[in-house]
């Protein structure tokens, strides 16, 4: 076994800028350069996940001691738990009426990970009020409602921006890298999965209509990596589901397993997506064959290990090496840069749209039973 350099400079730097950025938060004091952050939803994940990797941004430009982000307030339509929330978080203000919080202007930018169902309100409503916006997936239940936001971030020079984490997670990127280096040769076929079982405590919205499923919650990530390691559209799929696993049986039912055959835009290339609420032992998994080899990546999505990629040729595996950072901490800087920049981020709410797009072309080929060619009438 042997190990290739695979990792972009700037995937270098950003380890190095990481690994500088540990332990730093608490010598740092909020000032004027800071970005102020709203959290709308008292959600596991803005816990476990992006307080922690917000915390620990760099200093604002040109100082080392005023904090480049902090949390400035907290909305949740749960006054209980909300109040629970901001005081286990160290979040000064909770705010129970959406607009105190965006009225707020220490608050530049919020991010989004309330139930599917409220991101369109939310979102629409923090860009009338002039603030940038990180969504978790998905942007919106429906395309309107996705292009409605796109064209509202546009309308005010707002940043409009979709959580698709996936793009910020090391082996990833280093996964591109192999693309792009040809080092796989020509690509004939590949798959993705994300079968690993809903934890107890997800075991709620998630298994219900109107922004639950595994379409919603697993396969969208999997269509936007597909679009992110290719630079290609998918034209069109086929896709089947399953039911009634998890779900009590007296409540209406979602997909809680879906299987799909996609086919890109340019290459033509067909590959296999499989996502699923209930499957024990199975790490999240992207694996692509070419001429020259397989790549492999573990650990692509859902924070299961550490992630990690390998290319196979015959019986010989080299490690690739990757940049070493947490996910959620790339996407929150790359956000933060493309504020002060206007830089591109790393998923815009264009790429929300076409996600949502090739999303409701599955639904329609599960319910139809038929191929679809996405944006077409079938």
């Amino acid at each position: 076994m042997s190990q290739v350099e695979s990792a972009t400079d700037d995937d270098v730097q950003l380890s190095a800028l990481y690994a500088a950025c540990e332990g730093s938060r608490a010598a740092l004091r909020v000032g004027a350069p800071s970005v102020g952050w709203g959290v709308l939803g008292a959600s596991q994940i803005a816990a476990q996940r992006f307080i922690p990797a917000l915390r620990r941004q760099p200093p604002a430009d040109r100082t080392r001691e005023v904090a480049g982000a902090w949390v400035a307030a907290l909305f949740s339509h749960n006054e209980r738990h909300g109040r629970q929330f901001a005081g286990a978080n160290r979040i000064p203000t909770f705010a129970l009426n959406l607009a105190d919080l965006l009225d707020r202007r220490d608050v530049h930018a919020v991010y989004i990970s309330s139930h599917p169902r409220r991101h369109y309100a939310l979102a629409l409503a923090a860009l009338v009020a002039g603030k940038h916006v990180l969504c978790e997936p998905p942007l919106a239940l429906t395309q309107t409602e996705a292009r409605i936001l796109v064209d509202s971030a546009a309308d005010r020079g707002l940043i409009l921006a979709v959580n698709y984490v996936a793009r910020a997670n090391p082996a990833v990127r280093a996964l591109r890298q192999v693309l792009r280096d040809e080092m796989l040769g020509d690509i004939l076929g590949g798959r993705v999965s994300n079968v690993a079982p809903l934890p107890p405590q997800q075991q709620s919205w998630r298994l219900r209509p109107n922004g639950g499923g595994a379409l919603l919650d697993r396969t969208a990530h999997d269509v936007d990596l597909l679009r992110f390691l290719f630079g290609d559209e998918i034209a069109l799929l086929y896709a089947t589901a399953g039911q009634s696993i998890l779900s009590p049986t007296p409540l209406p039912q979602v997909e809680e397993e879906v299987v799909a055959i996609v086919q890109l835009r340019r290459s033509k290339i067909h590959l296999q997506v499989h996502d699923a609420f209930f499957l024990n032992h199975s790490p999240s998994l992207v694996e692509l064959g070419g001429a020259n080899g397989n790549a492999i990546v573990h650990h692509w999505i859902g924070g299961q290990g550490t992630p990690r990629v390998a290319i196979q040729r015959h019986k010989h595996q080299t490690i690739v090496s990757t940049g070493e950072f947490d996910a959620y901490w790339l996407a929150i800087y790359d956000f933060q840069r493309a504020i002060t920049t206007g830089a591109r981020p790393l998923a815009t709410g264009e790429d929300g749209v076409q996600n949502l797009a090739v999303i409701h072309a599955l639904q329609r080929s599960i319910r139809e039973k038929l191929p679809i060619r996405v944006g077409h009438s079938g």
